[in-house]
């Protein structure tokens, strides 16, 4: 429902995090063989945004 025509603005500013995770094998050659190891590696990441809203009513 429009109250009015016109023409609006909305902005703002978001903070959050992120967590991004990661899994992999590594091999390694040992003398007549081969050795196998998984290794996992995860991270926080804080993000930060900037919002913004144009609207245009009729």
């Amino acid at each position: 429902m429009v109250l009015e025509p016109g023409f609006s603005v909305q902005g703002g500013v978001g903070l959050g995090a992120r967590r991004s995770a990661v899994a992999y094998d590594t091999f390694t050659l040992l003398g007549g063989g081969t050795q196998s190891q998984r290794v996992h590696q995860s991270s926080w990441i804080l993000t930060q945004r900037l919002v913004l809203n144009l609207g245009l009513a009729f």
